[in-house]
């Protein structure tokens, strides 16, 4: 009899507790793949895109809307396309090893990037879940300091294309006095 409610108990608890992937809050979605960050762009400033600097979202997990702070309105897909300014779709998150995949709830599909029209990729959705786009939910702090980074790697990348064999304090330090 004990073991029969045990195992009814564990049953249960398997179908009552819901496991949310990542807590709600203010994020920035990043994309190791790319080093880039979910933001707006292309047409018109509409389209989910990548960059370096990204823009923050609050991310709703009761939902799935991933809201954009700088304008208000949601990520959505509509005709085979990723939008920023709208009503919000609704996203679930698959998790994998590097972070989580994002899965449209109105069609299915997965978000992936493909090149743009403007020197970025842009987000579109994909049938393929192989195909899809890792990303991971970065805070404030956790974006600033990779942006803060930019600056010292940019300036290796240069002293490095220019054949330079010095390292990137050195480098700051030298243009700094120049």
């Amino acid at each position: 009899m004990k073991k029969g409610l045990l195992f009814l108990a564990v049953l249960l608890m398997g179908f009552t507790v819901k496991s949310v992937a990542q807590a709600d809050g203010e994020y920035y979605l990043y994309n190791a793949e790319s080093k880039c960050f979910l933001s707006q762009g292309e047409d018109w400033g509409t389209r989910a895109c990548v960059d370096k600097y990204g823009v923050p979202v609050l991310w709703n997990s009761t939902d799935g809307s991933l809201k954009f702070i700088s304008n208000e309105l949601f990520l959505f897909e509509t005709n085979g396309t990723i939008y920023t300014d709208n009503k919000s779709t609704g996203f679930s998150t698959v998790e994998t090893a590097d972070g989580y995949q994002l899965k449209s709830t109105l069609s299915g599909s997965f978000l992936t990037l493909q090149a743009g029209t403007h020197l970025r990729q842009i987000v579109m959705p994909t049938a393929d879940q192989s195909a899809a786009a890792v990303w991971q939910f970065k805070t404030k702090t956790e974006r600033d300091a990779m942006v803060a980074a930019y600056v010292t790697e940019n300036h290796a990348n240069v002293a490095t294309a220019a054949g330079l064999d010095v390292v990137a304090e050195d480098f700051l330090n030298t243009l700094s006095t120049a």
